[in-house]
């Protein structure tokens, strides 16, 4: 990507609507200065107030803006102050104003979902509720000038310490893979919340999804344009930008960067137990062994894309072993799943032993001497 510079930054789609040549030396020198604050990752959150900035004329320390933004106003996003600070003095009014005819909740819309008996009393709910102080503003209008900012402070520190404790609670890593909903639901309920939301998250990047919600032809192109954003991530566009070796090289840390966590992945305990037994009888080709808790599963792209993902559960050369739990291993699902598998890897030469779980608990001597005689057998 290279170091970011002003030139690469006022080049982004974000600015393309934007005559660029009404920006001053002063605030240039600014985009120089807030490039050096903020990295590579963090200007993409900055880019929105930026051109912001330059939409509505507000000409006054960019840099301290971006700072009391990023620093004061996390929470804080419709108070007159939190408005002047992004569009500027002269702008508030306006900017109230399309927020109010965008956003606004009326009594209508209350009656519009509730109906005519239940929708007038929602509304005086909510506007009893909705008249909880809140932002700077608010605490300044109630505890006055010398306090106000002191309770807002305060306010802040414990929302942002309950939100730590809340974490801490909740120690998961982001929420959507399959070893989270199970620990949360239950192994049952939770791989059915999980696979329910894997089937709509399908639907939401495919083209099916653009057609129904823009219609034939602007779903086609938008299809398109997604199609076209995601192949920047594509190995060719890696071999393209980095060379062959390079651009391979990088774009395995990409996958192994952004794969998916389910496929990161839920591997059963005993299964772990039967590839240790393995590992320590076998004498030949130890180092090319692979299993979760060793070295990591090895993991197969069929369709060159990280999205499309084969992990096996245990490999040596040519040799696959899959131990298949007696819950997972009896869905339909997840039997199409291991069909295509087994089919993409004898294509590629390998031979697949499958071990079922209850065959191994019942009898693991039996097992173990199977799956020697299966890695020993050329």
């Amino acid at each position: 990507m290279g170091k970011l510079t002003k030139e690469k930054l006022l080049n982004r789609k974000i600015f393309e609507s934007i005559d660029l040549s009404i920006i001053t030396d002063k605030q240039m020198n600014e985009i120089n200065d807030i490039i050096e604050v903020y990295d590579t990752k963090t200007i993409k959150n900055r880019l929105v107030n930026i051109r912001d900035f330059i939409l509505y004329g507000v000409d006054d320390n960019w840099l301290g803006r971006l700072k009391t933004i990023t620093d004061v106003l996390k929470n804080d996003v419709t108070s007159d102050y939190a408005l002047e600070i992004r569009y500027g003095k002269d702008n508030v009014d306006t900017i109230k104003n399309t927020f109010k005819s965008k956003y606004g909740i009326t009594k209508d819309k209350f009656i519009e979902k509730y109906g005519e008996m239940e929708g007038p009393k929602k509304w005086e709910e909510y506007k009893i509720k909705s008249k909880t102080p809140w932002g700077l503003e608010a605490c300044i209008e109630k505890y006055g000038e010398m306090e106000g900012p002191k309770k807002w402070e305060e306010r802040l520190n414990k929302k942002i310490k309950t939100m730590s404790e809340r974490k801490k609670l909740k120690p998961y890593k982001n929420g959507r893979t399959l070893q989270e909903y199970q620990n949360r639901y239950g192994i049952e309920e939770g791989f059915t919340r999980w696979y329910n939301r894997n089937q709509k998250q399908s639907y939401r990047f495919s083209k099916d999804y653009y057609v129904d919600n823009y219609g034939v032809e602007l779903g086609e192109v938008r299809w398109l344009e997604y199609c076209k954003s995601m192949d920047k991530c594509s190995l060719p566009n890696f071999i393209i930008r980095y060379g062959d070796d390079l651009g391979k090289s990088k774009y395995d840390e990409y996958v192994n960067k952004i794969r998916f966590s389910e496929h990161n992945r839920y591997y059963s305990k005993i299964s772990q137990e039967l590839f240790w037994v393995l590992y320590n009888k076998i004498n030949e080709g130890k180092n090319l062994i692979k299993f979760a808790e060793l070295n990591g599963e090895q993991f197969f792209y069929p369709n060159k894309q990280w999205r499309r993902v084969f992990p096996v559960d245990f490999k040596l050369g040519k040799k696959i072993i899959e131990f298949d739990g007696d819950y997972w291993h009896n869905r339909e699902d997840i039997k199409i799943i291991d069909k295509k598998k087994e089919e993409y890897l004898h294509s590629k030469g390998y031979s697949i032993f499958r071990v079922l779980e209850s065959e191994y608990r019942n009898n693991n001597g039996l097992i173990i001497e199977k799956c020697l005689s299966f890695i020993n057998n050329k």
